[in-house]
C-alpha cells in the first residue's frame, strides 16, 4: 500500500489533512482514544512508520484533543488497569526507537495547558535527552471550533434568566452540581430563573459514585437543548450529545442569560472516584492537566460574565491569554488558588446561591452596567482577535 492509499485508509479512523509545506507531510487529528480506532497502539505505530518510509524527509504532526490529553488510552481509569497508563510520550519515544526515526520529526499538538511542563518532567524522570517537538493548541482549538459550528452573539435577545449552565457527560465533578441542583433548585421557583441543560440519563451513572437518592431523580433534570443521532451512553434521549450543537438554540440559551456558570474540565473527571484519581496521580507525578474548553468560550462569544468551577489556576490561565474577569465586581475569585476541589466548589456555589437570592431586576441592572459591559466587550474583541491571529497556526509550525 502506497502512502496515499495508507493515508485514505487511516482517514477512516482519524481526521487527516495533508499539508503542502517543505517539512510537514501529514497532520493527524485524533478525536478519540487509540483503542477506539486500533487494536493497539502498536498498530498505529506501524502505520506511521510506513508513511515515514515513503517520506523520510518529512515531519508528522499528531494533534490529540481527547481527554485525558497526555494518554493514548483511557484504560488506566479502570480499577484493574489504572497502573498501566500509556502516555503519548511513551508512545512517541518507543515509536522512534523501534523504527529508528529521529525524534525531531515528531510534532505533538496537545490541548493540555501544561503539556510542555508535563513533557519536561517526564523526560527528566526517564532521563530522556532527544526530544520531540511539542505545541499547545488550547488557546485556538475550541475558539475556532465554536465559530465554525455557528456559536455567536445575538444582539437583540432579551435577558430573562439569571444564569445558564450546560452540564455535559456525567463526570465526577459534575455530580456535585447535580446534587446541588436537585437539593436546592429542582421543582422550586428558582428553577424558572435558570437556563439549565444536563447530558445525564438514569442508566449511565453506574460508573460514578452518585447516591441512589440522586440517581432516582436524574430523569427530572432538564435534558439537552437539542436532540441528535450521536449516541454516547444510552438510548435515553437526554444522553444524546449534539456533535454540532452550536446553533441558534445554543446561542439563544446563553444570550438570554445574564451570566454563565462554567463547569470546566478537571483532571480527575474520568475517574470513578476521587480516591482512585489520587492513587493514579501519585503513580504519575509528572502529570497535570487543564484546558479552557468551549464552555468558557461560549460565555465570552455571547458577551456574558462568568464564574468558573475548574482546576486551580484556571482564572490565571485565562488572564495570561489576555482576558479580563469579574473579581471584586461580581465575584470573589480568590477561590482560584484553592487546591481542594470541594472547598473550591462550595465557595462558587455559595456565590451562586447569593445571586439566586438577588432580585432579577437588580442583578440585571448590575450586569448591564457600563463597568461589566466594557469587560464583556473587551473579552469578545480579544476572542475575535485571537481567532484572526491564529487562522494558519498549523502552517507556521516547523
Amino acid at each position: 500500500m502506497n502512502a496515499n492509499n495508507r493515508f485514505k485508509s487511516l482517514n477512516n479512523q482519524f481526521n487527516f489533512e495533508k499539508l503542502n509545506t517543505d517539512k510537514i507531510s501529514y497532520i493527524i487529528y485524533i478525536t478519540g482514544a487509540l483503542p477506539f480506532h486500533f487494536n493497539s497502539a502498536k498498530t498505529f505505530m506501524r502505520e506511521l512508520a510506513l508513511i515515514f518510509t515513503e517520506f523520510p524527509e518529512k515531519n508528522i504532526i499528531v494533534s490529540y484533543i481527547n481527554e485525558p490529553f497526555m494518554f493514548t488510552n483511557i484504560n488506566h481509569l479502570e480499577q484493574d488497569t489504572m497502573y498501566n497508563a500509556y502516555s503519548w510520550f511513551d508512545f512517541f519515544h518507543e515509536f522512534c526507537e523501534m523504527f529508528d526515526i529521529d525524534t525531531e520529526k515528531i510534532i505533538f499538538y496537545s490541548g493540555n495547558v501544561y503539556s510542555k511542563e508535563n513533557y519536561e518532567n517526564w523526560c527528566k524522570e526517564k532521563n530522556i535527552k532527544n526530544r520531540i517537538s511539542l505545541m499547545r493548541t488550547d488557546a485556538t482549538y475550541w475558539p475556532r471550533r465554536i465559530i465554525r459550528q455557528g456559536m455567536r452573539y445575538l444582539e437583540n435577545v432579551e435577558k430573562n434568566k439569571k444564569f445558564c449552565m450546560i452540564i455535559g457527560k456525567p463526570h465526577l465533578q459534575k455530580n456535585y452540581i447535580v446534587k446541588w441542583y436537585i437539593d436546592n433548585i429542582l421543582n422550586t421557583d428558582k428553577e424558572k430563573e435558570i437556563n439549565a441543560s444536563f447530558l445525564y440519563g438514569s442508566t449511565n451513572l453506574d460508573y460514578y459514585e452518585l447516591e441512589n437518592k440522586y440517581k432516582n431523580r436524574i430523569d427530572l433534570l432538564p435534558g439537552m437543548i437539542e436532540d441528535t443521532n450521536i449516541k454516547y451512553f444510552t438510548l435515553d434521549k437526554k444522553t444524546y450529545l449534539p456533535q454540532n450543537y452550536h446553533t441558534d438554540k445554543m446561542s439563544r440559551f446563553v444570550c438570554e442569560s445574564l451570566l454563565n456558570l462554567v463547569v470546566e474540565f478537571h483532571e480527575f473527571e474520568l475517574f470513578s472516584s476521587y480516591k482512585k484519581y489520587l492513587i493514579f496521580k501519585n503513580q504519575n507525578t509528572w502529570w497535570s492537566e487543564n484546558v479552557l474548553s468551549e464552555k468558557i468560550y461560549n460565555a465570552i462569544i455571547c458577551k456574558n460574565p462568568f464564574i468558573i468551577i475548574g482546576m486551580p489556576g484556571t482564572y490565571k490561565i485565562l488572564k495570561k491569554l489576555g482576558y479580563k474577569t469579574f473579581d471584586k465586581i461580581l465575584f470573589d475569585e480568590s477561590f482560584d488558588e484553592e487546591k481542594d476541589f470541594l472547598k473550591r466548589h462550595n465557595i462558587v456555589i455559595n456565590q451562586l446561591n447569593s445571586l439566586l437570592d438577588t432580585p432579577f431586576e437588580r442583578l440585571k441592572k448590575k450586569i448591564l452596567s457600563k463597568e461589566i459591559q466594557d469587560i464583556t466587550t473587551f473579552n469578545y474583541n480579544n476572542f475575535m482577535q485571537k481567532i484572526k491571529e491564529r487562522e494558519n497556526h498549523f502552517e507556521y509550525t516547523t
